[in-house]
């Protein structure tokens, strides 16, 4: 198993140098990620739609934050991403009284 981890790894090392230098080229990560991201954004929120508004923000940052990624594996920083995220639309929530006053 950590075999199959290292090379996916390493894969997307070298998926992530060429987004770097061709945003265009980000697709194959995005395709690798998209469901992953997807069913932990929906455990997280419960709804479909907030799951989908959730999953496409991760993309955006990422896409948008991927020249200064540097160290770690990407699928870790995508997780944190995720879950910066889903933190932050858990905080945009209006809160509901347990007891009506």
């Amino acid at each position: 198993m950590s075999g199959d981890r290292n090379e996916a790894n390493l894969a997307d090392q070298t998926l992530v140098e060429r987004a770097q230098q061709n945003p265009a080229a980000f697709e194959p990560l995005y395709d690798r990620y998209l469901d992953a991201i997807y069913a932990y954004c929906y455990r997280r929120l419960g709804t479909r739609e907030l799951a989908e508004d959730a999953t496409s923000q991760v993309f955006v940052q990422a896409l948008a934050a991927l020249p200064g990624y540097r160290a770690g594996t990407f699928r870790d920083w995508l997780s944190a991403i995720a879950r910066d995220v889903v933190a932050d639309l858990h905080r945009a929530r209006p809160t509901v009284p347990l007891i009506e006053p």
